[in-house]
């Protein structure tokens, strides 16, 4: 049987098929990233999802960042602005990236 589906799903050309992969972020102990620190009970939930980051209205957090993965990623944060490009795009192996985040004041109107 045919379905509109069945042509998203053929695992060829520009389509990858039914398989997805999903990315982990974990959070590590110092900046040379050997050990995993671990989570506490109140962040289990956040399963695939990296470390919670939390910061006040106009300061700025600074994010190492390594690649351990076999492509390039790219991270995107809303609702705070960035120095860098809007998009940090980490390339294979062990490239590191760093970059500051920082929440902007609001606007009055």
């Amino acid at each position: 049987m045919f379905t509109h589906c069945n042509e998203f799903l053929k695992k060829e050309g520009k389509f990858i098929g039914s398989e997805y992969k999903k990315m982990l972020y974990r959070e590590y102990t110092d900046e040379t990233f050997t050990k995993p620190k671990e989570r506490s009970a109140d962040m289990e939930h956040l399963r695939t999802m990296g470390p919670m980051i939390h910061g006040k209205v106009g300061e700025k957090v600074k994010i190492v960042l390594k690649n351990m993965a076999k492509r390039p990623y790219s991270i995107h944060a809303y609702g705070v602005k960035t120095d860098s490009p809007q998009s940090i795009v980490l390339n294979v192996s062990t490239q590191y990236s760093s970059c500051y985040y920082y929440s902007p004041k609001k606007k009055k109107f």
